[in-house]
C-alpha cells in the first residue's frame, strides 16, 4: 500500500521580481501559532519575498515568510486572489525542498503537501530523485512531522479571495531515514507549486523552476547574542498522580521566567501559566488527565526578549493497585473504538485500567510487573497505527519481565513492517523468516471460539460488528510452530481462540514455556488479535473475564499478606466490605484470591469475613501465614489462586 503520488497538473509560476540571491533567514523567539492567520507580531521576525504567480492570463501575487527558532523551521505563503474549486485531494499546495540548497534533486529531497482546506498535510521525500514522484514518509514507515493550516478569506462579491497557509517542520527529528535534520547555518532552497483541477494543460511548471539552481534559497537562523535560553529541560510524569516534574539550566540571567504547559498539538491559552523567580531552575505542576503535554521555560531577559525551550512528555499515571493499562493507538476515524470499549468492559469485571495515548513516553511502564497486563489497540485501516521498531521493543521489554500483552490490529501482521515484537506474539512469521501472514479480505461477519492452554473461549460465538465501511483487511492469523518456519523466540506453543466463521483464525493466545529464557521471571502471555474487541456483538464481559484470568493467570506464585484483601498492605474493614462485594455483587473481580481466604481453608465465603473481623476487633486468633508480612502461601494445594499482589516483591 505504499502510496507514489504524481501531480495531475502544475501551475506555471513566474516572478515579478528578481529573487535575490541573498538566502532568507530570520530567527524567531516566540514560534507562530499554526491556525492559518498570518498577521499580528508573530510573523514579523520572518524573512519574505514577494512574486507574482502568473497562469492563463491570470495573475496573483504572492508572499513568502520563512523563519525559525531553535526547534522548528516555519515556512507561510499568502496567496492573493486565488479561486480554487474545492476539489478533494487535487487542489493542494505544494512545498518543495531541496535539503541541502546544493542545487540538484537528490534521493530524500522534501515535497510537503497542504490540501486547501487542510484536509491533507503530508510530508513526502523523493526515493529516487525524480522531480516529481515522491513517497509518503508515513506510508513508508517513517514519520509524518509536518504541521500545517490553511484559512481562505473570500472577497465580498464571490469565491476569488486570499489563502494564507501556515508551515512548520522540526530542524532535528528521530526519522533521518526520511527526513533531513538542520543545524543553524544549514542551508536549504525552496520552490512553489500549486495542483489545481480546472487549468487547461500547458500551465505545468514550478515556481521559480524546475532547476534547483534557480530556488529560493533559505538558511536556518541562529539565536541572538546576548541573552541564551533555558537549556538541559527534563520533563517527567509521576506514575502515581496527574504531576509534572519539570528541571533546567539558566543560561543567562532573567528578570523573571514563565512556565507553561498545553496539551500537545493545541492551540490557545495554556493549562498552566506560572511567574516564577529568575533564577528558578524547577517546577511542578498538576495536569487534569492522563495525555500528551508540551511544557514550556521561558526566560525573561532584562531587555524584555524572550527566550524558552520546551520538551513534550506523557502524563500516564499507573498507581500501584493498578494492574491493567489500555493504549489507544488507533486514529478515531472509525466507526468503533476498541480501546474505550475494552477499558469499559475490564471496568465493569472489577479491573478498572488506567488509559493513555501513547507507547513511547510511557515513562510508568517500568512499574508494570508479571501479571500486569497491557491491552494494545492498533484500528484498522486507513485508521490504523503502524508500530515502529521502538513500539515493538517497549512491548519486548514488558513481555520478557512478565507483562501479559494484548494486541489487536487488523492490518498490523499482514501487511505492516515487522517490529522486534514479531519474535513473540505467537503468531506465524518473524522478522528472520518475512511476513507470511495472509493480508486478508472484508469476510469477517461471525466468528466461534475455541479453546487453547488456558484460556477457552468456547461458546463466546457471535456477529462482528466492521470498523470500517470498506475493507477492514482482516489478517488471517496462523499459530507459530508451523514446521516451514522457525517458532517464536520464546517456544511455540500458540493456539487459534477466535475463528471466522468463514474458516481462518483471527486470535492467537501464546503462552511461553516456564522460565523462559532461563532468567529469574516468566515471561508474559500474548494474545494477538487481527479482530477488534470492540465489534463483538456477543458476551463482553464473560469474554473479557476469560481474556483478563487467562493473561494474567501465572499460578500461585505471588507473595501476599493474608487478609489484606484489597492489597494495601493494612488489614481493615475495607478488606472484609471488598470480600463480600465480590461474593454478593459479581462480577468483581480479585487479583489474590488467597489474600481474601483468611481462615486459609482454600474457600472464599462468609467465614473468612467473620475471621479477619474477629482479629480485627476481638483479639480473635491471626490469620495464618504469610500474616502480617508478605510471604508464599503455605497450602498452595486448592483452587485459590493470587495473580498479583502490589505490596509485596
Amino acid at each position: 500500500m505504499f502510496l507514489i503520488r504524481c501531480f495531475a497538473l502544475l501551475v506555471c509560476l513566474t516572478l515579478c521580481q528578481t529573487v535575490s540571491a541573498q538566502a532568507l533567514s530570520a530567527y524567531t523567539l516566540v514560534p507562530p501559532t499554526l491556525d492559518g492567520t498570518i498577521g499580528g507580531a508573530e510573523w514579523a521576525p520572518a524573512d519574505t519575498v514577494d512574486f507574482t504567480i502568473s497562469y492563463c492570463q491570470e495573475d496573483h501575487l504572492v508572499t513568502l515568510y520563512v523563519m525559525n527558532d531553535d526547534t522548528n523551521l516555519y515556512v507561510a505563503l499568502l496567496i492573493r486572489d486565488e479561486d480554487f474549486p474545492g476539489a478533494a485531494f487535487v487542489d493542494q499546495f505544494f512545498v518543495h525542498v531541496n535539503n541541502d540548497g546544493i542545487g540538484a534533486r537528490e534521493v530524500g529531497d522534501d515535497t510537503w503537501i497542504v490540501q486547501h482546506d487542510a484536509s491533507l498535510i503530508d510530508d513526502a521525500h523523493h526515493p529516487g530523485g525524480v522531480p516529481l514522484l515522491f513517497l509518503s514518509d508515513l506510508q513508508a514507515g517513517g514519520t509524518n512531522d509536518l504541521l500545517a493550516a490553511v484559512t481562505f478569506t473570500p472577497s465580498p462579491t464571490g469565491g476569488i479571495g486570499d489563502y494564507m497557509i501556515e508551515m512548520s517542520r522540526p530542524l532535528d527529528n528521530a526519522d533521518d531515514a526520511f527526513d533531513p535534520s538542520w543545524v543553524f547555518g544549514s542551508l536549504a532552497s525552496l520552490a512553489i507549486s500549486i495542483d489545481e483541477s480546472n487549468l487547461p494543460i500547458g500551465c505545468n511548471n514550478v515556481f521559480p523552476g524546475n532547476d534547483p539552481n534557480d530556488w529560493i534559497q533559505i538558511q536556518i537562523a541562529a539565536p541572538p547574542v546576548g541573552c541564551a535560553a533555558p537549556f538541559d529541560l527534563i520533563c517527567q510524569g509521576s506514575c502515581e498522580d496527574f504531576v509534572i516534574d519539570a528541571t533546567w539550566s539558566n543560561g543567562s540571567v532573567y528578570a523573571e521566567i514563565l512556565f507553561e504547559v498545553r496539551e500537545l498539538g493545541t492551540v490557545g491559552p495554556p493549562l498552566v501559566s506560572v511567574t516564577l523567580p529568575g533564577g528558578a531552575t524547577s517546577h511542578s505542576a498538576s495536569v487534569p488527565a492522563s495525555g500528551s503535554y508540551e511544557v514550556r521555560v521561558i526566560g525573561v531577559c532584562s531587555s524584555g526578549v524572550l527566550v524558552e525551550t520546551e520538551c513534550d512528555l506523557v502524563v500516564f499515571p499507573f498507581p500501584p493497585i493498578t494492574t491493567n493499562a489500555v493504549i489507544r493507538l488507533e486514529s478515531p476515524g472509525g466507526q468503533i473504538d476498541s480501546a474505550a470499549v475494552i477499558s469499559d468492559t475490564l471496568g465493569l469485571i472489577g479491573r478498572n485500567p488506567v488509559n493513555g495515548g501513547t507507547l513511547i513516553g510511557f515513562d510508568c511502564s517500568s512499574v508494570m510487573v508479571q501479571g500486569d497486563i497491557l491491552w494494545v489497540t492498533l484500528g484498522t485501516f486507513p485508521d490504523n497505527h503502524q508500530l515502529t521498531f521502538d513500539e515493538g521493543q517497549t512491548l519486548v521489554d514488558l513481555h520478557l519481565s512478565g507483562v501479559s500483552i494484548y494486541l489487536e490490529g487488523a492490518d498490523h501482521w499482514g501487511f505492516d513492517p515487522a517490529t522486534p515484537f514479531r519474535d513473540y506474539d505467537g503468531v506465524l512469521g518473524t522478522q528472520a523468516d518475512g511476513n507470511v501472514v495472509d493480508d486478508g479480505d472484508d469476510s469477517l461477519v461471525a466468528f466461534i471460539g475455541l479453546e487453547h492452554a488456558d484460556l477457552d473461549l468456547t461458546g463466546f460465538d457471535g456477529i462482528y460488528e466492521q470498523d470500517q465501511p470498506g475493507n477492514d483487511f482482516t489478517d488471517r492469523l496462523v499459530p507459530t510452530g508451523d514446521p516451514q518456519f522457525p517458532t517464536d523466540l520464546s517456544g511455540a506453543n500458540a493456539g487459534v481462540v477466535m475463528q471466522a466463521t468463514a474458516g481462518y483464525g483471527v486470535s492467537i493466545y501464546y503462552v511461553p514455556p516456564i522460565p523462559f529464557g532461563g532468567g529469574s521471571t516468566d515471561s508474559g502471555k500474548v494474545q494477538s488479535s487481527s479482530y477488534e474487541f470492540g465489534g463483538y456483538c456477543g458476551d463482553r464481559q464473560g469474554k473479557m473475564m476469560a481474556m483478563s484470568g487467562a493473561l494474567k493467570g501465572f499460578g500461585s506464585m505471588s507473595e501476599f499478606i493474608r487478609s489484606d484483601c484489597n492489597a494495601d498492605a493494612l488489614i481493615e474493614i475495607a478488606d472484609v466490605l471488598l470480600l463480600f462485594t465480590h461474593l454478593f455483587v459479581p462480577p468483581v473481580i480479585l487479583d489474590c484470591d488467597d489474600a481474601c481466604d483468611s481462615n486459609d481453608d482454600e474457600l472464599l465465603d462468609i467465614a473468612d469475613g467473620v475471621y479477619s473481623l474477629s482479629h480485627q476487633f476481638i483479639m480473635g486468633p491471626p490469620p495464618p501465614p504469610p500474616f502480617p508480612d508478605c510471604g508464599l502461601d503455605g497450602t498452595p494445594i486448592g483452587p485459590l489462586e493470587c495473580f498479583a499482589f502490589p505490596p509485596c516483591p
